[in-house]
């Protein structure tokens, strides 16, 4: 490849060697496999931040651990705590179903308009 640079009355000419081309380099890496090795660190990273914090939340399920109280570690209750939000809590069916309808229109209103878009754009 050569290029020639002009300023004015200055005339340069500068030759410039390739030893290969960006993405034949690249390509000469993902064929070698190397490709999924460089993935491993944000894999470990995302599993981590990902099911760290599921493991957590399903053992405090499972335990009496409070926040409030400090120096408490938490005991084991099993399925306890799900029982009594099953049976005694009027909050949580209150929220519940507060849930299921906001759930329930805003997919309707979504599907509708949305479908309304989609036939507006097919027609025209």
């Amino acid at each position: 490849m050569k290029l020639l640079i002009s300023l004015g009355s200055f005339k340069a000419k500068t030759e410039w060697k390739t030893y290969m081309p960006v993405k034949r380099m690249i390509g000469v890496v993902l064929d070698h496999g190397i490709a999924p090795l460089l993935l491993i660190p944000s894999i470990i990273l995302l599993f981590i931040i990902l099911v760290g914090p599921f493991f957590y939340m399903f053992w405090t399920g499972f335990t009496d651990l409070h926040y409030a109280l400090p120096g408490r570690e938490g005991s084991f209750v099993g399925f306890e705590n799900f029982r009594r939000l099953m049976q005694q809590d009027q909050i949580f069916w209150h929220s519940f179903l507060l849930t299921l309808k906001f759930v329930f229109w805003v997919v309707t209103i979504e599907f509708i308009l949305g479908f309304a878009l989609a036939s507006l754009l097919y027609h025209y």
